[in-house]
Order: C-alpha cells, then structure tokens, then sequence
C-alpha cells in the first residue's frame, strides 16, 4: 500500500507516529512524510502489517486502515476505538481475515468494500476467558502467533500467570461450520512462526 516504501512505526522521536522509506530504499527514510496515528487512547504503536492491499496499524484503543493517496499522503481511516493488538506478532492474514490477540482474547476483522475494514469481533468466548483470567498480561507483548496454512490453523503461545516462560499454547480452526478452539500446555517454547518448505509444500509452525 505504500508503493514500494518500508514502513516504521512506534519511532523513539514518536512513539505513535508511522514513517516510511524511500521508495525501494528502505535504509532511507523520509521523514518528511512522518504521520501520527492520532484518535483512541495509547502512547505508541503497537502493530501493523499489509492485509489486502491496506495498511493496518493499531495503538492500545485503536485500529486503523491507511491508504497512501498518489504515494505520498497517508489518510487514515479510524476502525475502531475500543480494542488494540497487544502484540504486533500476533497479528496474522490468512485468506481474507485478520487475527490478532487482544487484552481481551482473539479478535478477527475482514475487508468491508474497496477502502475499509470491518469492526474487529470476538471469535471465541472461552478464549476470551481464559487471556482475561489465565494469562499474566504484562507480558502479552510477547505473545507470538502464526498460521498453520495447511489446516487453516491460528495458533498462538501465552505465558500465564506465575510462569517464566511462554508456557500455554491456544489454536483456532477455521472451518466452514465455524472457529474450532484448544488448548495446550507447552514446554519452554518462547516464539513460533510460519514457513514455506523447500519443496513447495504446504506451511508447516515450528517454534
């Protein structure tokens, strides 16, 4: 979405601003097209990923659209106010959804028309029960999720409360009857990630 530029946000100058490169150099920044993220509550950036062709960032209460207009003007597009990403790897694309952890459980969130997203839902009660009771939040900043593509999988890892590590590992099937949840106990398994076999196979989670 922003024509061949890579992005920064979260800067150190402006915690809640989002800046991006030089045209295919990234090493350049341009600060002249620096924006801030304004609107929700939160002093910083806390995600933000490419999904279908828009920019997604998010602060602590706010998730936004942004679209760059002839390549030079970001227009932010407010989606909503009341929820956040808790991590930014934990936002994740599979198909035409976006997931993401929030303080409060799973969200997902879809494409609405040509410009704009759909207001993030809830996509699972006994998730959302188990982050808001179980899980130690004030390291949910170091929640990591990816998707298992082979079996349309979101799977994330959490440390609950009274543990030193990421300790807890919760899936989320997406299947055409609806979200199919479990949930696991993990050994000492601090990060998990997505990655495309040599062969060309299908996705396989490692961690």
């Amino acid at each position: 979405p922003s024509k061949g530029s890579m992005l920064y946000g979260a800067l150190q100058v402006q915690p809640d601003a989002i800046v991006p490169s030089r045209p295919a150099s990234p090493g350049q920044v341009d600060f002249t097209r620096l924006f801030r993220l304004q609107g929700g509550t939160g002093e910083k950036i806390t995600g933000m990923i490419e999904f279908d062709g828009l920019l997604v960032a998010t602060k602590r209460r706010l998730v936004a659209s942004i679209d760059f207009v002839g390549g030079n003007y970001a227009v932010p597009d407010i989606v909503s106010t009341g929820v956040c990403c808790a991590s930014p790897n934990t936002l994740v694309p599979k198909d035409n959804v976006l997931m993401f952890l929030s303080d409060r459980g799973l969200q997902a969130t879809t494409r609405r028309g040509v410009t704009n997203l759909n207001s993030p839902e809830y996509i699972g009660d006994n998730i959302s029960t188990f982050v808001q009771d179980s899980v130690d939040r004030r390291y949910l900043s170091k929640a990591y999720a990816a998707v298992n593509r082979k079996r349309r999988q979101y799977t994330c890892e959490l440390r609950t409360k009274g543990e030193d590590h990421q300790n807890y590992r919760f899936t989320c099937d997406l299947t055409a009857e609806g979200p199919i949840y479990s949930l696991y106990r993990l050994p000492n398994l601090p990060a998990v990630a997505a990655k495309l076999l040599i062969d060309g196979g299908a996705y396989s989670s490692f961690g």
